[in-house]
C-alpha cells in the first residue's frame, strides 16, 4: 500500500491484523518506522462498499481471486 500526501510519499506494508475492543487494529511498516492503523466497524463497511462498487467490482473480485506467483507472495505467507 502507498499513501500520498502534498507533504510525503510513504510505502506502507501491514503484516498483521488483530481485533482489540471491536476496532481493528493492523500492525506493520510505514517507510522503515513500525505504525499501527487502527479501523472502526463503520469504517470497515464504508471501505468494502467502496470496494464492491459497480466501477471497482471487477477490479476486487480479480484481486481477490487471482494467484500470485510465489516470488510477489506478502511476508509470512506460505
Amino acid at each position: 500500500m502507498q499513501i500520498k500526501t502534498p507533504q510525503v510519499k510513504l510505502a506502507l506494508r501491514l503484516e498483521a491484523a488483530v481485533v482489540e475492543d471491536d476496532t481493528l487494529v493492523m500492525k506493520g511498516l510505514a517507510g522503515f518506522l513500525p505504525c499501527e492503523a487502527r479501523i472502526t466497524a463503520p469504517e470497515v463497511r464504508h471501505l468494502v462498499g467502496l470496494l464492491f462498487r459497480r466501477d471497482t467490482l471487477r477490479w476486487t473480485l480479480g484481486a481477490l481471486l487471482r494467484r500470485r506467483p510465489a516470488d510477489q507472495a506478502p511476508p509470512g505467507a506460505g
